[in-house]
């Protein structure tokens, strides 16, 4: 089986607490999966990518503003991944959501890991806000399953959890 993970910042990137998720995640699926991380190039650092070999990373541009990084990152990953010969996608965030109907269109299973409410936090403009509320709504309609490890989460599509 073939995995592609999209969503975060990529694989061995010293950022924060999804990206080390992404690295403890790879760890523990490396011997079964074929596994493929996409990733932001502005975050790469290439001594890592040494580490790990048998984990193919595909490393992507982006804008660089605060919103917009991931949201550009996660559309190039999208379809690239839907173009490979990935059996699963797993979106770590909710940043794909408005895509992730294109890899289920190509026959393949979607499973969503959001990052909490994203777009319950202070730091955004009420525009960002409803971004983020749409791609979460979108990003759950779209998937096969949804793993949630917070409560709030369970609220929509509670089928697929």
């Amino acid at each position: 089986m073939k995995l592609s993970i999209i969503g975060s910042r990529g694989f061995l990137v010293e950022y924060g607490g999804y990206e080390t998720f992404v690295k403890r995640l790879v760890l523990e699926l490396k011997n079964k999966y074929e596994i493929m991380v996409y990733g932001i190039v502005n975050h790469r650092n290439s001594n890592f990518d040494k580490l790990y070999p048998e984990i193919k990373r595909v490393w992507l541009p982006t804008i660089q503003l605060r919103f917009l990084e991931k949201v550009v990152c996660s559309f190039l990953s999208v379809i690239h991944c839907c173009l490979s010969k990935s059996d699963i996608v797993l979106s770590i965030s909710v940043s794909p959501g408005l895509l992730l109907f294109v890899p289920r269109l190509s026959g393949k299973k979607v499973i969503v890991n959001p990052d909490g409410l994203e777009w319950q936090r202070p730091k955004w403009s009420s525009f960002i806000k409803f971004w983020l509320r749409l791609s979460e709504w979108l990003a759950a309609a779209s998937s096969d399953i949804i793993i949630a490890d917070f409560r709030g989460n369970c609220k929509v599509h509670k089928d697929k959890i």
